[in-house]
């Protein structure tokens, strides 16, 4: 864990090595793209998957939106059959009190206004939790904070609302410690989206091409990382934990909202806009998510002359396969999944199994 709260371990479990040539490595990774969408092996393992859709009016595009989440287990044991003994009782403890997140340390924005919509998605930084805090309050009070200050004002830029509400958080003292990575956007009734972008979260605009045909996606984020797994993030740290790393020489990451990247585009009717943390974007391919959205539209058109909307029912489905498709990949240890790919390339010794995480993504189509 590096300090300052940011998990670098490879995975709950780690990642399976195999030795193997760099050219066996890239076959497989070519064979195996198409699977995603047809269902590989693994198993489950998760608390319980949640989710809820929505719609909005505006006055040259509607949008369905559609949350979806899927927690990993806390609970479960390390390979050794134990679990940390102090995450344990925290975790016992927040249970008891009702604390716990049902979207684990993720979270998500959704907030519809008169003049616009702002959603997105966060996830909180899990090395917290191994020092006995709760890493999911971070990211769950900057989501709820966003949604008021949207309300309160829905021409804010995604980038000020990010500020506006951080700043209240930190200002008030609401939470002690934590760290968080955020990607949030700001859709207004003609279509025009802004979007601002802290660390690993993700977003992709996904558009058939022509339509009829395959999505593709034609506008995106890209991840922002101090090194490998070590994402920006807002992060809160007290001075006293400060005062004692300058002993051990310890390092702490700490991003400013000034720091996030900037996108702008122009919807158009029949787009998708998918945001997604990590538990999705470690684990597929953007290709990946681009088949899925292909595949599921086109089962939801089946025998359709011509293209209908995408309702909020259909989209929130949509994105409850999802979380599950990528969950059990998650899981599976012969599954090459994006981080591991990128762990065997950074490390020139082959690497395979998915990244098990926290899974949470907002769908929104453009009607």
């Amino acid at each position: 864990m590096f300090l300052g709260g940011c998990d670098v371990r490879l995975c709950s479990r780690p990642l399976r090595q195999v030795r193997a040539s760099h050219a066996a490595y890239f076959k497989l990774r070519r064979v195996y793209v198409r699977s995603f969408t047809k269902g590989s092996a693994g198993s489950g393992g998760s608390t319980g998957s949640g989710g809820f859709e929505n719609s909005y009016r505006g006055s040259k595009c509607d949008y369905n939106i559609a949350v979806s989440y899927l927690p990993k287990d806390r609970f479960q044991e390390n390979e050794d059959g134990e679990l940390i003994q102090m995450l344990k009782d925290k975790l016992v403890e927040q249970k008891s009190k009702g604390l716990t997140s049902p979207t684990g340390e993720d979270n998500y924005v959704c907030s519809l206004g008169n003049e616009s919509i702002a959603v997105g998605v966060a996830d909180g930084v899990g090395g917290w939790s191994e020092l006995g805090h709760d890493s999911s309050e971070i990211s769950r009070v900057l989501c709820r904070t966003i949604e008021s200050f949207h309300r309160d004002n829905q021409k804010l830029e995604p980038q000020k609302l990010i500020d506006s509400a951080f700043s209240y958080i930190k200002e008030n003292e609401i939470v002690k410690v934590g760290g968080t990575t955020i990607c949030l956007g700001v859709l207004d009734g003609n279509g025009a989206a802004n979007v601002a972008n802290l660390g690993d979260s993700w977003f992709g605009v996904f558009r058939q091409m022509p339509p009829g045909y395959k999505f593709e996606c034609v506008d995106q984020s890209l991840e922002q990382q101090h090194f490998f797994n070590a994402p920006f993030q807002l992060a809160l740290i007290p001075n006293k934990i400060l005062e004692d790393g300058k002993s051990r020489n310890a390092k702490y990451i700490v991003d400013s909202p000034d720091d996030a990247e900037l996108y702008h585009c122009q919807l158009e009717h029949g787009d998708i806009i998918l945001f997604a943390t990590d538990g999705i974007t470690d684990n597929v391919s953007v290709d990946d998510l681009s088949l899925f959205l292909t595949d599921k539209v086109a089962e939801f058109r089946k025998g359709v002359a011509k293209p209908i909307a995408i309702d909020s029912k259909t989209l929130l489905a949509m994105g409850m396969e999802l979380t599950s498709k990528v969950n059990k990949l998650s899981l599976d240890e012969t599954y090459p999944s994006v981080f591991a790919q990128r762990l065997s390339h950074l490390t020139r010794m082959r690497y395979m199994g998915g990244k098990y995480d926290d899974i949470t993504c907002v769908l929104v189509y453009v009607d």
